[in-house]
């Protein structure tokens, strides 16, 4: 990051970090250009811990994210990264809504999508917010507001 060390009182993330395999040096990076004491927020759909569908976790692995990991996982990151998690916010429950009013937009403006992409990425994108719904309504996705505060010392 183009930043200097401790430029930043608050760094916002919304779903970035679900989308990289790079999650350790992604806290590492952002404890260097916050403050002390500085936060990071961030909104992350996570792993469940509680899920046990042998068919849904081989979805899981087909699904265009790096890595998947539970908050837990998010938590023990953040620690080798200088971050301590401090809050979290369970929203799981609101994932199969999201998912699909994502899918319902995607559906409806798909002419216009497949012009600006192809038909293939949109869909790629159809198959995947499905996947997203079904593994929510199976309960082996999770979604939450999770923080964490820059560790000095």
């Amino acid at each position: 990051m183009p930043y200097e060390p401790d430029y930043f009182d608050f760094v916002i993330g919304q779903d970035a970090f679900s989308l990289t395999g790079k999650k350790r040096e992604t806290f590492r990076a952002i404890h260097r250009v916050l403050k002390p004491e500085g936060r990071l927020i961030i909104s992350a759909l996570m792993r469940s811990e509680t899920c046990e569908n042998e068919e849904s976790e081989k979805l899981i692995k087909k699904l265009p994210l790096e890595e998947l990991i539970t908050e837990d996982q998010y938590g023990k990151d953040a620690k080798r990264g200088f971050l301590q998690q401090i809050y979290s916010v369970e929203l799981s429950d609101q994932l199969v809504h999201h998912y699909t009013k994502v899918l319902y937009t995607l559906e409806a403006n798909k002419e216009k999508l497949v012009e600006q992409s192809s038909e293939r990425f949109v869909q790629d994108r159809i198959k995947t917010y499905k996947t997203f719904i079904r593994l929510a309504e199976d309960g082996c996705l999770d979604w939450g507001i999770l923080m964490f505060q820059k560790m000095n010392g």
